[in-house]
């Protein structure tokens, strides 16, 4: 499941040029926790806060969202400076 899902789900994104940071939310709100910090563990990404959506929430605000402790633990840990990203509402994630 882990692995294999990840990578089948990023090909079918990939194909259609969507950014990987939107395969990893569409992860994140799919429930796929596994297979989310898979696909964060192969990017390999040191920052987590850069990509944001046209509210100005990045992945931190949905990992927050959702209640995904995991998926956040992982991004504290690679990107510390999430945390004091603000959206357009003016609001961190935390």
């Amino acid at each position: 499941m882990g692995c294999n899902y990840s990578q089948a789900y990023a090909n079918k994104f990939c194909r259609k040029n969507v950014p990987i940071e939107k395969s990893i939310l569409s992860l994140l709100i799919a429930g796929r926790t596994d297979d989310c910090l898979d696909l964060m563990k192969k990017q390999n990404s040191k920052k987590y806060s850069d990509a944001v959506n046209s509210h100005g929430d990045n992945l931190l605000h949905f990992a927050c969202k959702l209640n995904n402790y995991e998926v956040c633990k992982y991004i504290l840990h690679k990107d510390p400076q999430a945390a004091s990203t603000k959206n357009l509402k003016n609001k961190q994630p935390l």
